[in-house]
């Protein structure tokens, strides 16, 4: 497990009687883990916002639509071959 650092947030009042009501009935563990899984939950969502937005500009990219369709040829062989060793499913 990664190590925790402290951190001060303010929430607003409703959100924090929220969460004390979903630490009250059992759905997390603490309000200190529902805060940590929700901003975990958020980094995740944005990471994959990023990267989709990167691989809509690399779709647009010349330079790496040719090294895509390099690297697929290079590989279009042995892509066959590993093919031929599998059994259907």
């Amino acid at each position: 497990m990664e190590k925790l650092k402290n951190a001060t947030f303010s929430l607003p009042e409703g959100t924090l009687k929220n969460l004390k009501k979903i630490v009250e009935t059992g759905q997390a563990k603490s309000i200190n883990f529902a805060v940590r899984e929700a901003i975990e939950l958020y980094t995740v969502k944005l990471e994959k916002e990023n990267l989709r937005k990167e691989m809509k500009d690399a779709s647009r990219d010349p330079l790496f639509l040719k090294d895509m369709s390099e690297s697929m040829a290079n590989f279009r062989t042995s892509d066959k071959q590993t093919a031929e060793y599998m059994s259907d499913w």
